[in-house]
């Protein structure tokens, strides 16, 4: 059985998905650390700076934060949309390999994937206090309030 759990950034629902792997003894993937990962890959980058040119590196070595700011801030243009789509590609050749019958997925965004539509188990994670949730943002990724705020209004309800 497959279990996707989803909710906003810093909502707790890492800290829940691994208690939970760990009690049913089911493999947890944390979508996120295949984002990370395909960075590693020329042909990625080489897509990124096409996408993006110069303005994701800083002093010629590439800034996710940097990559972050646009994406964030240009939710809906077409060099973001593209980018989307090529690195969720990149991400699922990744993940395919990953994924067994008893995993708990852990991704904010699985509710905008077609990994969403398959047979699973479906957990949401809220936290009540959005003040703590974003403060638990600012101190976990070491960012400003103001780039927590924008990566929040960025994301999915």
């Amino acid at each position: 059985m497959l279990i996707y759990v989803t909710g906003k950034s810093g909502s707790g629902k890492s800290a829940f998905s691994k208690q939970l792997a760990s009690v049913l003894n089911y493999k947890y993937i944390d979508i996120d650390l295949f984002g990370h990962k395909i960075y590693e890959s020329k042909e990625v980058m080489e897509k990124l700076h096409t996408l993006f040119g110069d303005e994701i590196y800083e002093n010629g070595i590439f800034n996710r934060k940097k990559l972050g700011q646009i994406v964030f801030s240009e939710k809906n243009s077409n060099r973001v949309q593209e980018f989307n789509k090529f690195t969720w590609d990149k991400m699922k050749e990744l993940l395919e390999k990953e994924i067994t019958e008893n995993c708990i997925l852990d991704y904010i965004f699985l509710p905008i994937t077609e990994l969403w539509l398959k047979d699973a188990i479906k957990i949401l994670v809220k936290t009540k206090d959005e003040n703590l949730r974003i403060n638990t943002l600012i101190k976990r990724d070491n960012i400003t309030k103001e780039y927590a705020l924008l990566r929040d209004k960025s994301g999915i309800e």
